[in-house]
């Protein structure tokens, strides 16, 4: 089995070799093709072959590899079997519209000329070593897979403990890169229902021989008994084995069927939480699910068509569909519920819909070449105006309003436009004849905001600006062109100074008008092009400010392009939108620009919440720097946060809103916030020049209050301050390394006990008591976490327990025991997390490296059901504490480095401090992340969707959902 698998262009062969030979020195089984053998059957399947056999695929960047067929193909077939992709930049690739989207998603390591090559390599191999046993077992698992899909011969599927390993592997697969393939966990379920079947069989012949065996009654009512535990024994770890099938399978469907991966997750919950084995493998998959596209909002399912065009009226209240199947469908948006259903013309296809200014006309067209008026003035009660419009030859593909609502413009895939006078919508009339605007089918249409000029794009790959002052014979006055296939949909921005088009070249063009307007200049030429979508653009739409261009199309993404951005975007910093699983026909912005909503083929249409940035937090701001601690009051009414802007703010729990304004006492950066266990106190530290502690009432709120004098002992920045459970010690470290304790019994007379506790070097951050308030934890510069007696009444009172607890190879920069008092978690810039036996002082768990830089914070929740990490790596981390297995991918919503988490008394909340000035309540409670799915997926599993996943009809029911595609 190949370690690695090198993927390269010819012309970089001298760089692979120095790379080949590199990795042969490590002992490493390198794949790599040094012949210039022409493109072949037999050859192709031999490259393939090795690609599905190696561990690692490592594919070469520089401008040759990018542009290279067969180096396409060999990608291709690494990502389509999941492969860990290590993408290595030789050489500067200058047009990006040739690089693959998951080459631009990866770390690249840089190994340029220019770059120190050893350095470089080190980092390769150890990207290539992280997680090695679950690349291993992805690819064993991909080649009997493969093997079985071939021959599908039964005697080929996973048995016994190669079974439970397969599942294992599947389940804890969620989280981790590579991740599963659908012909992976399609073989490991496949191999589960073989192993039921014959543990079936095999019980049944138990029973029958015990039924014949009358004589041994009493051993045959004994093995009854047993033969009935073993049952439920093995339908149970069938049930969980299923659970466990379904939460892989919502995994491999993130990124082509979200609402079936939700679904799939929340049914795998349901099962695993029937048989009490409800754990953070299967949980994972929710929250991964739930991640995923933290902009949508909800699913609305109209009547199981594809969704060929949209429109929302003016006000945003009333959105017209029109569907694949003939019908046009109203939804009042307040309520998301449909409220009409227009009757099918004579054609089974509805192409287009428009609304007109005032929303009290409807215009539809379809394959019957007519175009249908509605009244829609009243929604509920929707009229039909007349006989449909007859004067087309082929499909009317779109339909458009003036600006005065006097005018509409219809279009066919003939290249015709008609001109309609819809003054008097009860009898319309073509103004003048067809015009054949373009050779083939009319892409898109949009009118300019004073009406005066009609825009029109064709499959001819032209843009065309027509004269609208005589309706009855517009003057073509300019044609654009630059587009390398079909105009599929053009776009005006709100001043109508800028023009995109989308096209099949999957490219979009951003026009000056001004200069598209001026007929004394020839040669017009885009101002921008912005290259993203890896499919047909069939979509775009501007916010109503302009600052925002939507885009979409056959390769069922959204992308959102920042219009004030001085030059193209990178298409890795732009916003994707993903829910749909089919080509997108339609996008509309709300009239605040905050939501948008698409259509698609996939039947369904999507709001989206384009001011959100995560689907199980809420963002409090109010800070004018970085948030450098946070902590919930025990009583779970208050949020404290510090920040480098040397201000603490309290904040209230339930409604988000910072109370009063920010407490102001400290000079310098405010370190750390913490409460007492009664709430009524408030610990703030900071690292300024008087190196204080400040205590301060809070039990009015609105009107907290420092009690007494700060607490001055040590000599440099004071770092932390924690409360002992009993409320009579307070801690506290510092830079110097020392700790101090201080005896706050009586809180207008606080006094520090004896000299401070020595034996760290180096600044000391980590600090934490406890449960039972015996015990003080610290961990510091010097690598090691030290056990201190702060028992009172014990002889050994403020000595340390035993040696240091060592194991990190860098600073310590957190410290939390769990709620028991059992384990002891310890985190730090060696970016991992470690959990230790309090009793015995062993290393239990870990290390953990999930997180990619500094772990700065860690907290067990009140429940003992959990554990997160908050990292420099921007990310927040769940862990399930009975097996401290990771619960998801890593949590993303902040835009910096997360310093500080706390979670609230009821274990419901976990609130993040971040240097990005903000604070994030994060929603961890499980049964808020199902009713946040079964929100959004708005729907349950079809009955062809269980058959697919389980092989059974009647799936159940995990959301009851209500309906949404009802009668009005």
């Amino acid at each position: 089995m190949p370690d690695i698998f090198v993927s390269y262009s010819r012309k970089d062969k001298e760089f692979v070799r120095r790379l080949v030979d590199s990795f042969k020195v490590q002992g490493r089984d390198v794949w790599v093709d040094w012949e210039d053998i022409p493109l072949t059957a037999d050859w192709l399947k031999e490259i393939y072959q090795g690609i599905e056999a190696s561990n690692n695929f490592v594919f070469v960047i520089s401008p040759d590899s990018v542009a290279s067929e067969v180096c396409g193909q060999e990608l291709a077939h690494a990502l389509e079997h999941n492969k860990r992709l290590v993408p290595i930049l030789t050489r500067e690739v200058t047009d990006f519209k040739l690089m693959h989207g998951a080459l631009s998603s990866h770390n690249w390591i840089y190994m340029r000329a220019g770059d120190d090559f050893d350095t470089a390599f080190k980092g390769l191999t150890q990207a290539i070593d992280t997680d090695l046993e679950h690349v291993k077992a992805h690819t064993r698992l991909l080649e009997r897979a493969l093997e079985w899909e071939q021959k599908k011969h039964n005697d080929s599927l996973l048995r016994g403990a190669e079974l439970q390993a397969g599942e294992q592997w599947l389940a804890q697969s969620a989280n981790k890169k590579p991740g599963p393939t659908v012909t992976q966990s399609t073989y490991i379920y496949e191999s589960r229902r073989a192993e039921n079947r014959r543990q079936r069989t095999l019980l049944t012949s138990i029973f029958g021989a015990l039924v014949v065996s009358v004589i041994l009654l009493i051993f045959a009512v004994y093995q009854t008994v047993q033969a009935g535990l073993h049952a439920q024994r093995a339908d149970r770890n069938a049930q969980y084995a299923l659970a466990r099938q379904l939460a892989a399978q919502s995994a491999v469907r993130l990124d082509t069927q979200l609402d079936v991966a939700l679904l799939l997750s929340l049914e795998a919950n349901t099962i695993a939480g029937q048989v009490g084995l409800a754990g953070g493998e299967v949980r994972g998959t929710l929250l991964n699910a739930l991640q995923y596209s933290p902009n949508l909002l909800l699913y609305l399912h109209g009547n199981g068509a594809a969704v060929k065009s949209i429109a929302l009226r003016a006000d945003g209240l009333v959105l017209a569909s029109a569907h694949a199947n003939g019908e046009v469908l109203l939804w009042d948006m307040q309520t998301q519920q449909i409220i009409a259903r227009l009757a099918r013309t004579q054609g089974d296809r509805m192409e287009a819909v428009a609304l007109s200014p005032d929303g009290r006309l409807l215009a539809s067209g379809s394959n019957d070449n007519t175009v249908a008026l509605w009244d829609v003035s009243d929604p509920t009660n929707a009229q039909r105006i007349g006989a449909p419009l007859a004067a087309h030859t082929s499909t009317v593909t779109n339909v458009l309003f003036s600006p005065a609502g006097t005018l509409l413009i219809s279009a066919d895939n003939a290249g015709t436009l008609i001109v309609w006078d819809i003054s008097d919508p009860a009898a319309p009339q073509p103004v003048g004849a067809p015009l054949a605007a373009h050779d083939v089918a009319v892409g898109d249409l949009v009118f300019t905001r004073a009406g005066d000029i009609l825009i029109s794009s064709g499959y001819d790959s032209t843009i065309k600006f027509w004269q609208m002052d005589d309706p009855a014979a517009p003057e073509l006055i300019r044609t654009l062109a630059g587009h390398e296939g079909n105009v599929l949909t053009v776009a005006l921005n709100p001043d109508n100074t800028l023009l995109a088009s989308g096209a099949t070249d999957r490219d979009i063009f951003l026009w000056e008008m001004a200069a598209a307007l001026d007929t004394s200049v020839e040669g017009v030429e885009p101002l921008r092009v912005f290259a993203g979508h890896t499919n047909f653009v069939v979509e775009a739409q501007f916010s109503p400010d302009g600052s925002v261009l939507a885009s979409a199309g056959a390769d069922e993404e959204i992308i959102l392009w920042d219009m004030n951005a001085e030059a193209a975007n990178d298409t890795r910093d732009v916003p994707h939108l993903i829910g749909h699983s089919n080509w997108i026909n339609g996008l509309a912005f709300s009239l605040d620009g905050r939501a948008l909503i698409s259509g698609s083929d996939d039947t369904s249409i999507i709001l989206w919440d384009l001011a959100r940035r995560q689907q199980i937090g809420r963002t409090l701001s109010g800070h004018t720097n970085e948030v450098l601690s946070v902590a919930y009051s025990p009583n779970g009414a208050l949020i404290a946060s510090g920040s480098l802007d040397q201000t603490v703010i309290l904040w209230d729990a339930a409604t988000g809103a910072a109370i009063g304004a920010p407490l102001a006492g400290h000079s310098g950066q405010v370190e750390s916030v913490a409460f007492s266990a009664d709430s009524r106190l408030l610990a703030t530290t900071s690292n300024d020049l008087e190196h204080q502690i400040i205590l301060w009432d809070v039990s009015d709120p609105a009107a907290p209050r420092p009690l007494g004098a700060a607490l001055n002992g040590h000599t440099q920045g004071v770092l932390n301050a924690v409360f002992s459970p009993d409320g009579t010690l307070l801690a506290s470290s510092a830079s110097d390394g020392t700790i101090i304790l201080w005896d706050i019994s009586d809180l207008a007379n606080a006094q520090q006990i004896g000299a401070p506790l020595t034996g760290h070097t180096g600044f000391l951050k980590a600090l934490a008591f406890s449960p039972d308030g015996t015990l003080l934890a610290s961990g510091a510069r010097d690598r090691t976490v030290r056990l201190w007696d702060v028992n009172r009444e014990s002889a050994a009172f403020g000595q340390p327990l035993g040696e240091p607890l060592t194991g990190h190879t860098r600073a310590l920069l957190a410290v939390a025991f769990s709620p028991d008092g059992r384990w002891l978690a310890t985190t730090g810039v060696d970016e991992t997390i470690r959990v230790w036996d309090v009793r015995t002082r062993a290393l239990v768990f870990g290390p953990m490296h999930s997180h990619t830089w500094f772990v700065q914070s860690v907290a067990f929740s009140p429940d003992g059901r959990m554990m997160a990490t908050g990292s420099t790596d921007q990310t927040i981390i769940l862990w399930d504490t009975a097996t401290f297995q990771q619960i998801g991918r890593p949590i993303r919503g902040h835009t910096d480095s997360v310093r500080s988490v706390s979670f609230s008394p009821d274990s419901r909340y976990l609130v993040s401090g971040s240097e990005d000035m903000t604070l994030i309540i994060w929603d961890v409670d499980f049964g808020v992340w199902e009713a946040r799915a079964c929100q959004m997926v708005n729907r349950e599993l079809t009955s062809a969707e269980w058959q697919e996943f389980v092989g059974e009809d009647n799936p159940p029911a995990v959301c009851a959902a209500g309906d949404n595609a009802g009668s009005p």
